[in-house]
């Protein structure tokens, strides 16, 4: 660890790959960023996921208002706990 900052400084003026596990955590940040960048300007997949099963059962359920209420109820409650989930364990519930 030590001295490791002046390292990889100097492998990457000589153009050099960095030991592996900083190309694979550099790899996720980048992902990650791709991700925030295309949410910012599309919006959430989240989002455009509720909207889209919204739009389905306002069409299936449009003449039982009843059934389209307990629906959109349940997807609001869904969707709720899914937005939440601060760890994959709290998405089995």
């Amino acid at each position: 660890m030590e001295g490791a900052d002046a390292r990889c400084s100097q492998m990457l003026l000589e153009r050099e790959k960095p030991p592996l596990m900083l190309n694979l955590i550099w790899a996720e940040y980048t992902r990650l960023a791709k991700e925030v960048a295309s949410a910012a300007f599309f919006g959430s997949p989240i989002d455009r996921v509720i909207s889209r099963r919204r739009e389905v059962l306002n069409r299936e359920l449009a003449q039982r208002p009843d059934e389209l209420n307990s629906a959109v109820d349940e997807l609001t409650e869904t969707m709720a706990s899914f937005k939440s989930a601060g760890d994959p364990n709290d998405l089995n519930s």
